[in-house]
């Protein structure tokens, strides 16, 4: 047989009574031992373990204490040569979980702990044992992270525990043990909280877990506590190093004696666990007749033997739980045999207590149930501890009420409950006003009086039904339920802003304060809990931006757009980032020279998923942020880079580039200009132009124009874009240094159509010439509408009907092929009147008068437009009979139009019936005689421009 004296892993480190505590819990640090031996003059006269200094800790014992103050004596030491088996059993016996082992002359030799057990039996020891649920304990403590050191020693010390769980609800997230309290007692550590010292994660089994595979792991990880969990991962119970040697009682006798040594082994030990169980035991006969009692139940209830006898367990019975309660409590005994709980019971003092308690049935052989076992322990301290807990972790420590924990879930039933009763939920949001002068003024102690004395007025203000929390600070959250409308909900604010009125006495001085109040409304703000808060958290600070001393009602629909704005806003940066964006490129042609005289660079985003996307459809969600500046400045060096690349194939080119308001007033633009032109040393700066919106010119007008002079100082030049859509003051035009106008292309495309777009397109013109500017239109769609520009003195011009934007890479070539239109050959080659430009006009609507005739007999959808038949309301009708026409009326020429003009409509107005009728091979035979009409028309009209141009050049 094994003897004792080999089981010793490690010898025992010794220590003299004097030695400090500090000493002591740096020895067992360093050599990573559990207890030492106190030796004077080479005997041992006591013993300190890792659980001595867990109460000098808790004690707050100093660690230059001697060791005799806290060590245990006298010591119980085995000689060397006891049999192992017999050596832990006595042990148990006497609760001793450290077996100093003693030489022959009885000097001590070391210490062998139940570490050194478990190692010497080794995990297949366990094989023919059960699952960890069988030797798990129950009763330990679990505390919230946020618990100090001091209460978990409490908590300890109450259930003679050797480490504490720390749990996140039925979650264990570390653990504490005795260890860890050595090495705080060691630091000095003064009462941190338990997040800030356990270790973690704690390593959990499952309950099904083999206990075999549970010492294996313990052994592998060199750690002696294991925290169990179900399958939903919740926390069920402890496997301590302690619980595994629970069958060595038994398991290791079966081994050496035999069967009746064990029976008789077996029945000393029953009757000394149920005579030493510091749990109370109690066993009555199948009718709940109590036969037999303990020492520890006389200690917990105070009956003594005698008086329990023969009598049932209802003498326990405090009336705190109903009948239905115990129904169940049987009615699961006879089903699954035994029943766990929590019970109140009485004393025989009458004193109210907890007991945590386990009722199992004992059966015959026969299958009858013989007895009844209960076995409880006094739970009091460790209930009413968690219950204070619970308060300090629901409740806020000054003002008592409901702190941010647990207002969640008071919101998240007064939600539930709004759902079911159809109602409204006011979520309200409550900061103080100059709340800090006042602390700062009379102190915090001051300060937390007057917190304590609004939290009061809340409360008296608002219905037992609703709840008043605490956040922090001074904000307060109000759940105002059960509202029937929005006017209901006005009424209580009133009331809370009424109650806060009041003057408040403090410090013998009368104080006035005022709130800010956030308001959300569920479920029309149809959000979870955490974003109710925030709405009207948002809600609040806009009550303070008003002025303070209001309520703001959160509106749902603007903090949606809100957030589309900002998703919005952060797949624009992402696309900037990703480089999605593209310049494309629409020329500026001289029309009367013929020739190219720059580019408007213009932005693209190339979404990957919804291909090329126009200006329109994302720079207005960047306006007014800073993300467009970021843009307009890419803007910028996009351009000087292509200008750079162009100049280096010989393509010298001018690019525009549109510049915002708000970018060109951005603190250091002038600045950052310089630096993109100083970083493209082959660009000229006289090559990028600036255009700016008349709008956002004429809103700072000083400021722009400083910025301009600033800007051209660098050799750039600007134009005014839009121009016409502003306020157009002379004076302001003066005053701006833009060396070009750029008319709005709105008065462009109507000018053909529109008398009063063309006169301002006129006057536009007339403008530049007096002061010397340059001119340009923008939006030219056609041909016809830049001879009307030319004759009206603007030569440049872009729109679709000379070039659409297109990408860098094809600019070159369609500046190669880049030919006038003839057409516009007619402005330049002639010098018109002013008088003479409504005949021009009128002959460029005749022409698409004709094209809208051949589009409608063309079309078989029925899509394609009717242009008028009648004579006079064709707008080249129109003006052959108003006064503007007239005017040629002298000429044959003229005379001779109206004859061949009614005969084009009469023969138009034949060839639309027959094409409404459906006979389309005669209107096509029609077609000849139709354009030799429109051909006969056409010469008519040249006369009379010829004619009108041979009056002109007479003296």
């Amino acid at each position: 047989m094994t003897r004792i004296v080999e089981l010793i892993s490690t010898h025992c480190d010794r220590v003299a009574p004097d030695a400090t505590l500090r000493a002591v819990a740096s020895l067992m640090m360093t050599l990573k031992i559990s207890s030492v031996i106190v030796v004077d003059q080479g005997a041992a006269v006591g013993i300190i373990t890792e659980h001595d200094l867990l109460r000098a800790t808790r004690r707050h014992h100093s660690p230059e204490r001697p060791a005799r103050s806290v060590m245990s004596s006298p010591v119980h030491s085995v000689p060397e040569d006891m049999e192992f088996h017999r050596a832990y059993r006595e042990a148990a016996n006497l609760g001793i979980r450290h077996i100093v082992v003693a030489g022959a002359s009885g000097e001590p030799l070391g210490v062998v702990s139940e570490s050194d057990f478990r190692k010497f039996l080794g995990p297949d020891f366990y094989l023919h044992l059960n699952c960890a649920d069988t030797l798990m304990e129950r009763r330990f403590p679990r505390l919230p992270a946020s618990t100090r050191l001091d209460e978990a020693l409490i908590a300890m010390e109450a259930v003679h525990g050797s480490c504490v769980v720390v749990v996140d609800s039925r979650r264990a997230i570390g653990i504490v043990t005795e260890r860890d309290i050595v090495r705080l007692f060691l630091d000095g550590d003064d009462n941190p909280t338990l997040d800030t010292i356990m270790t973690r994660p704690a390593v959990s089994i499952g309950e099904d877990c083999p206990l075999s595979d549970a010492a294996r792991l313990m052994a592998g990880q060199g750690i002696r506590h294991l925290t169990v969990v179900n399958p939903a991962g919740d926390l069920v119970g402890l496997l301590t190093e302690h619980t595994l040697m629970h069958p060595l009682k038994v398991s290791l006798l079966d081994e050496v004696l035999g069967d009746r040594q064990l029976a008789e082994e077996r029945q000393r030990l029953a009757a000394s666990v149920f005579d030493n169980a510091h749990e109370g035991i109690m066993i009555t006969d199948p009718e709940g007749m109590i036969v037999e009692v303990n020492a520890s139940f006389t200690e917990l209830t105070g009956y003594t033997r005698e008086e329990a006898l023969g009598k049932t367990a209802d003498l326990l019975k405090s009336g705190h739980h109903d009948a239905s309660y115990y129904d169940e409590m049987w009615r699961q005994i006879r089903n699954d045999g035994y029943w766990r709980g929590e019970v109140w019971n009485r004393k025989k003092s009458g004193e109210i207590f907890v007991v945590l308690l386990t009722i199992s049935s004992v059966r015959k052989r026969n299958g009858e149930i013989s007895h009844f076992v209960a076995i409880f322990s006094d739970i009091t301290l460790i209930k009413q501890h968690q219950q204070r807990l619970e308060h300090l972790a629901h409740y806020d420590a000054l003002t008592q009420l409901p702190n941010r924990m647990l207002l969640g879930d008071r919101l998240q039933l007064a939600m539930s409950q709004t759902e079911r009763s159809g109602k409204i939920l006011a979520v309200c949001y409550l900061d103080l006003d100059n709340f800090k002068p006042i602390n700062d003024q009379f102190g915090h102690a001051a300060g937390d009086y007057l917190l304590i004395e609004v939290s009061q007025r809340l409360k008296t203000c608002t219905r037992a039904g609703d709840t008043v929390s605490r956040l922090g600070g001074d904000e307060f959250v109000l759940l105002i339920s059960n509202l029937s409308d929005l006017h209901e909900c006005e009424q209580a604010i009133a009331r809370v802003t009424s109650a806060l009125g009041h003057p408040f006495h403090i410090s013998s001085h009368s104080v006035s304060i005022s709130a800010s109040i956030g308001i959300t409304l569920y479920p029309q703000d149809n959000s979870d809990p955490e974003t109710l808060l925030r709405h009207a958290d948002q809600a609040m600070y806009a009550a303070k931006q008003a002025g303070r001393n209001r309520h703001h009602l959160f509106d749902p629909e603007h903090d949606r757009r809100a957030r589309a704005r900002r998703e919005e806003l952060g797949r624009i940066r992402q696309a900037l980032t990703n480089k999605e964006f593209r310049l494309y490129y629409q020329p500026k042609v001289d029309m009367r020279k013929g020739h190219v005289v720059g580019v408007e660079a213009l932005i693209r985003w190339q979404h990957p998923e919804r291909g090329l996307l126009l200006p329109d459809q994302f720079l207005p969600i960047v306006d007014g942020n800073e993300l467009g500046i970021e843009i307009g400045n890419w803007v910028i060096g996009e351009a000087l880079r292509q200008i750079e690349a162009w100049n280096a194939t010989g393509l010298r080119q001018t690019i525009s580039v549109n510049i915002s308001g708000d970018h060109l007033q951005h603190k250091g633009f002038t600045r950052r200009l310089g630096d993109l032109l100083a970083s493209h040393p082959g660009v000229s700066p006289g090559q990028i132009e600036l255009e700016v919106l008349e709008t956002a010119a004429l809103e700072d007008i000083a400021t722009i124009a400083a910025l301009f002079a600033e800007c051209r100082q660098l050799g750039v030049s600007f134009s005014l874009d839009d121009f016409g859509t502003g306020y157009s003051s002379l004076t302001y035009f003066r005053r701006l240094p833009a060396e070009t106008l750029k008319i709005d292309q709105s008065f462009i495309r109507g000018m053909l159509d529109d008398p009063e777009d063309l006169a301002i397109v006129e006057g536009v013109i007339g403008l530049t010439q007096a002061f010397q500017r340059k001119v340009i239109a923008e939006g030219v769609e056609t041909v016809e509408h830049g001879l009307v520009l030319l004759l009206l003195g603007c030569d440049m011009a872009q729109g679709f009907g000379i070039a659409r934007p297109m990408p860098a890479d094809q600019l070159p070539e369609w500046v190669r092929q880049f030919r006038p239109d003839e057409l516009w050959g007619l402005a330049t080659a002639f010098q018109w009147s002013r008088d003479d430009l409504p005949m021009l006009i009128a002959e460029v609507d005749h022409k698409r008068w004709i094209k809208a005739l051949h589009a409608y007999l063309d079309d078989r959808s029925g899509q394609a437009p009717l242009p008028p038949l009648d004579n006079h309301s064709c707008r080249f009708g129109r003006w052959y009979y108003n006064h503007n026409g007239q005017r040629y009326a002298h000429l044959d020429s003229f005379r001779a139009v109206e004859a061949t003009h009614d005969d084009l409509h009469e023969t138009s107005s034949r060839m639309v019936s027959l094409h409404e009728a459906g006979k389309h091979a005669e209107v096509a035979a029609m077609k000849p005689e139709l354009e030799r009409l429109n051909e006969q028309l056409t010469a008519c009209i040249q006369e009379i421009q010829a004619a009108a141009l041979m009056e002109a050049q007479r003296p």
